[in-house]
């Protein structure tokens, strides 16, 4: 019998682990940006970087997904002929979409750098990142196979590698003098290294050549009706990612865009936990539901929401307090300005980690227009709050609009998934969990009255005191057990 606990945390956990990984280097890349290019010239590169990130949802028309469904589906039932048909037309249409976009890029980067970005630098940003948008096309179909063949170790280590290779080209670039072009070579550079590195393990681990394309239509038709609706999902998704730093590229100056360039990832750090959780959940729900193990989906979503909530409310809370000092320590004194907005947004990512979680279930187990219903009513929200706010408030009503929109995925998620496959929301422990972490804000709040020391031996004190207690409550509270922490244990662990 398959150990779907097993899976489900090892899988997790290679993800989650290399996606911390991943992140140290970016933000040590983004920290060596910040301290060696202007705040407008940092705001301009990420200005670019995100309007090309925006395209990418017309490059990947929800096919990701529906390779990884189908694929994922294919493969346990050892018709490889069919998962080998799925994985060669998902990767052909988004090379296709890819270069159309990226040529229409380059031919209107004059107009773009002249009007939009107000700047001539973005000229050859544009074309950089469009070559590099191009290969990315590749590389994603590459990993997106290694994800639906529950191949998890190889998924979760590219987000690794492509940040450490960035990292590191990065200082290469910048030594021979390309400064604000460097980060541009970095990521063109390190795709090519990457996709030339993993495309021979790709085809050790699926032997592509080995089997026939089979019902060719049938199975396109399959792939591209699954996606749409997943791609009005992401179009709602990049929206909430995106429209807040493009509208204030447009509305304020390249100096917000910066600051707001460093707050919107650090306070994103929390969702790696639910993105990890999710990106699991997605194939092997789809297999549950395939199998018609519904009460093991519940159950293992159950988990998931309980000890996701427990470990982000606390995580949250402490860097909503120590903010300013995560903020200069990190990027230097002049993005202090943002700690504000940094707040805001992190309140919106402690319940956006459930909506993830719920979101993967729905699309996983068939509906993905469900989900897509969500994000877009969550991504109108956005909009409308972001192009009220930003004129007048800049940073802190951008950051408004995202909490609010993270806020409504969550509890439009909730009310889906009991609606969708008879979950009962785990209420009681949710507000449980929030109790413990409101007591555990009195405290540090107390705490940091209490003790005045240098910040660093502050952070370390206050915080060990207010996790102990944290961890006490949960346990006085009944939220978690001792004899369920070991009989989750003994799952993971059992062969």
């Amino acid at each position: 019998m398959t150990n779907y606990t097993k899976i489900v945390v090892k899988g997790a956990a290679y993800i989650f682990i290399f996606s911390i990984l991943g992140s140290v280097f970016s933000y040590l890349a983004r920290i060596f940006l910040a301290r060696n290019l202007t705040i407008e010239e940092f705001g301009l590169f990420f200005a670019v970087f995100s309007l090309v990130g925006f395209l990418e949802l017309f490059k990947n028309l929800g096919l990701g997904n529906a390779m990884t469904k189908y694929l994922s589906e294919f493969n346990a039932k050892k018709e490889f002929d069919k998962a080998k048909t799925v994985i060669f037309f998902s990767v052909l249409i988004q090379l296709v979409l890819a270069f159309v976009i990226a040529i229409i890029l380059i031919s209107f980067s004059s107009v773009l750098s002249k009007y939009y970005f107000k700047n001539d630098i973005a000229l050859p940003l544009i074309i950089l990142l469009s070559i590099w948008f191009f290969i990315s096309a590749f590389q994603g179909g590459v990993f997106q196979t290694f994800y639906g063949l529950k191949h998890f170790f190889l998924y979760s280590i590219r987000n690794f590698l492509r940040h450490f290779f960035y990292f590191v080209l990065l200082i290469i670039f910048f030594s021979f003098g390309f400064k604000i072009l460097s980060p541009a070579y970095s990521w063109l550079v390190s795709s090519i290294l990457i996709t030339s590195i993993f495309l021979p393990i790709l085809l050790k681990k699926f032997n592509f050549f080995k089997y026939k394309l089979v019902a060719k239509k049938e199975l396109v038709k399959k792939i591209i009706m699954f996606g749409l609706p997943v791609t009005l999902t992401m179009i709602g998704g990049k929206v909430i990612g995106h429209i807040d730093t493009l509208m204030l590229t447009y509305f304020r100056s390249l100096g917000e865009v910066g600051i707001y360039s460093v707050i919107l990832p650090t306070s994103l750090l929390l969702l790696m936990l639910g993105g990890s959780l999710g990106t699991v959940i997605f194939p092997i729900g789809s297999e549950l539901w395939a199998k018609n193990e519904k009460k093991k989906l519940i159950n293992g979503l159950k988990i998931m929401h309980k000890y996701a909530f427990l470990i982000v409310v606390p995580l949250g809370i402490t860097l909503i307090f120590f903010s300013e000092l995560f903020l200069r320590f990190l990027f230097g004194k002049e993005y202090v300005i943002g700690v504000l907005a940094f707040q805001i947004i992190i309140i919106g990512t402690i319940f956006f980690i459930i909506g993830q979680i719920n979101n993967a279930v729905i699309s996983g187990i068939g509906m993905p227009a469900k989900v897509t219903k969500i994000i877009l009513i969550a991504a109108l929200i956005n909009v409308i709050i972001n192009f009220i706010l930003i004129p007048r408030f800049g940073i802190e009503g951008a950051a408004i609009a995202t909490m609010i929109s993270y806020i409504s995925v969550c509890l439009l998620s909730v009310r889906e998934i009991i609606k969708t496959i008879g979950f009962e929301a785990p209420w009681m422990n949710w507000f449980r969990t929030i109790f413990s972490g409101v007591i555990f804000v009195l405290i540090i709040a107390s705490l940091k009255k209490i003790f005045v020391l240098n910040p660093w031996a502050e952070l370390f004190l206050v915080l060990s005191i207010s996790l102990v207690v944290y961890v006490v409550l949960i346990f006085i509270l009944k939220i978690v057990s001792i004899t369920e922490i070991r009989r989750l244990v003994q799952n993971v662990l059992k062969r």
